[in-house]
């Protein structure tokens, strides 16, 4: 199937004002397992319900305008993976690159390995939080809405800090954090050492409007890191941000 069949049938299946409004997510529709082959030569395999990140990323291209210089991009951290949409297109434009894929999902996780066996990826089932723990995921009909929350069961899904997910994937250095975790993103980068920070070349991060939280916090976390930081959309929108050495001449400040 191509990607405008998958804008289609997601159409269908996901969340809309027309009824059914809710979707038919956990219908026999919603549940179906397909194939969708994309123009560019990728393939990404799920259940129907869960192509909601085709959507935005191979047709509504989302992460497409940021200035990614992705020929010097050599690792690249996938937090939020889902099914693996992100981490498809961005081997596209940096091949040579290794990814470690986070998805704490469980609903979504086999398609995630699936889908990325035969790249250098390393797909990890794991949650990050602001401390390491267990968590509890919820809303798992539609794998792009799904959130974590802290369990003291550990019959759950594990949680981690970024930087014990770094080291335990033994990753000194990422050029590229990509984060998109419905909200959690507030937890995983206000709670980050600076010294994890100085590991990041550049952050692309979809933020969520959470109670109590602005996306000012983030904003001014990261610039405190020395990175150069734009945002774009709202209230669901997203971040870029990129280390001031790391950007070209004209872009950086005091230049014209």
């Amino acid at each position: 199937m191509n990607w405008y069949g998958a804008g289609i049938l997601a159409s269908i299946v996901m969340p809309t004002r027309i009824p059914p409004r809710r979707g038919m997510a956990g219908t026999w529709l919603g549940r179906r397992i397909v194939t969708f082959r994309m123009r560019d030569g990728s393939s990404v395999t799920c259940r129907l319900q869960d192509a909601g990140d085709i959507v935005s990323i191979y047709i509504d291209e989302d992460y497409g305008p940021f200035p990614i210089p992705w020929r010097s991009v050599q690792t690249i951290i996938d937090v939020g993976a889902t099914t693996g949409c992100f981490t498809l297109w961005a081997h596209q434009r940096a091949p040579g690159a290794h990814v470690l894929a986070i998805e704490p999902n469980p609903a979504v996780y086999p398609f995630l390995v699936r889908n990325t066996a035969s790249l250098d990826v390393q797909p990890v089932q794991l949650a990050l939080g602001a401390v390491a723990g267990y968590g509890e995921v919820s809303d798992q009909s539609f794998s792009t809405l799904a959130t974590v929350t802290p369990s003291t069961s550990t019959t759950v899904v594990r949680m981690a800090t970024l930087e014990e997910a770094m080291d335990e994937a033994k990753i000194g250095r990422c050029d590229l954090l990509k984060i998109d975790i419905e909200g959690g993103e507030f937890d995983v980068l206000l709670t980050a050492p600076s010294r994890v920070f100085n590991r990041i070349r550049m952050i692309v991060c979809e933020f969520h409007p959470i109670p109590a939280r602005s996306v000012d916090e983030l904003v001014r976390r990261l610039t405190e890191v020395s990175f150069q930081v734009s945002v774009s959309g709202g209230p669901i929108g997203f971040i870029f941000a990129r280390r001031q050495e790391d950007q070209p001449p004209s872009l950086r400040r005091g230049e014209a």
